[in-house]
């Protein structure tokens, strides 16, 4: 039994130099042995320093980083502001960064192209050889970015799609496939039988918009109406009625389920909902989109929960990649977000 373990680690090592890097999943197929044995092999090599594992992958010890192919150079990361959408995925850049030797360094684009390019031109110009990209893009600015694709290092556009033919659309980006993400919610509600399924969201925001047009192509129903909120005053007067709006739709019977964008929005409307003699479930189903704070409400929401970590770790690794291999083909990866499912629509957890 031993022999065959250790004949089995010595090939494993050999995969992982000649490869210099690869995935656990990959390891698995090639080897046609189970996840299991898989992660107990790369535990004892890791220990025994034949082989590093960091995020799903296997790599060389001492295998290759950024200083072999950069110059030393840090990679800059540049977001439109600190909003807590963001937090996620600055963590899982982080702890991607710390497992290659990687140092980030951040910039604050804002939400105007030329903000973002000056501070996207300062980072080049401190020693950033690449950068993650999260324009702002709000609605009426544009979504081309072909700027991007001109700053002579390699970019990766962070959950944002430039418009198609666009220099920026051919450039690497990472997404949360949010369009998947509504029809997940939506799936949950027609099985629970609800048909006419209001959203209740802004739309100045490129999620935002993602969850308006996914929303638009799985509902049910024609005619369930999109209450629009003022997302930044959720305590305002132009707050409250919609969240009127809401109420009167809710006793006309013109909507039994809601999906809201996002928790702090969904949270706000459950508690005004309640000010208006509505309960939730009882009198309308909620599904959040977000799932940051979304299970220590009173009743816990149900949510879509984009895969923000693994955006950003994917991000990092797809910089690196880019940075060794500068002629590969674009990389266009969609995460699937996943559904929580809590007590605001009347199921089971």
């Amino acid at each position: 039994m031993r022999s065959v373990t250790e004949a089995r680690q010595r090939r494993l090592v050999e995969i992982v130099r000649t490869c210099g890097d690869i995935t656990t999943a990959e390891l698995v197929q090639t080897l046609g042995v189970s996840p299991a044995t898989v992660r107990r092999d790369v535990a004892a090599l890791e220990q025994a320093g034949k082989v590093r594992h960091s995020h799903g992958r296997v790599r060389r010890p001492g295998g290759r980083q950024l200083s072999d192919v950069s110059s030393g150079a840090s990679l800059g990361l540049i977001l439109p502001s600190m909003g807590y959408y963001f937090a996620a995925i600055v963590a899982g850049v982080r702890e991607a960064a710390a497992a290659h030797g990687v140092r980030m360094v951040l910039g604050l684009g804002g939400h105007r192209d030329e903000h973002t390019e000056d501070r996207a031109q300062a980072l080049i110009a401190h020693g950033a050889g690449g950068l993650l990209a999260v324009p702002g893009w709000s609605a009426g600015g544009g979504l081309r970015g072909d700027w991007l694709a001109e700053l002579g290092v390699p970019v990766v556009l962070v959950e944002r799609r430039a418009e198609r033919g666009s220099a920026a659309d051919g450039l690497d980006r990472v997404c949360s496939d949010h369009h998947y993400g509504v029809l997940l919610a939506l799936r949950h509600l027609h099985g629970l039988g609800h048909r006419k399924v209001a959203l209740v969201a802004r739309r100045d925001s490129p999620t935002a918009r993602a969850v308006h047009a996914g929303w638009l192509a799985g509902r049910s129903e024609e005619g369930v109406p999109h209450i629009e909120v003022d997302a930044r005053h959720p305590e305002g007067p132009a707050f409250e009625r919609s969240v009127t709006a809401l109420a009167e739709l809710v006793r006309g019977g013109g909507a039994t389920a809601a999906l809201v964008h996002n928790d702090l929005v969904a949270i706000a409307v459950v508690h005004g909902l309640a000010a208006r003699g509505l309960e939730v479930p009882g009198d309308l189903a909620v599904v959040s989109y977000d799932d940051e704070i979304a299970a220590l409400t009173d009743v816990p929401l149900t949510a879509v929960a984009p895969p923000k970590r693994e955006v950003g770790e994917r991000a990092v690794e797809l910089l690196l990649h880019r940075i060794r291999e500068r002629a590969a083909p674009p990389t266009h990866a969609d995460l699937l977000p996943a559904l929580r499912v809590r007590g605001s629509c009347g199921s089971a957890p």
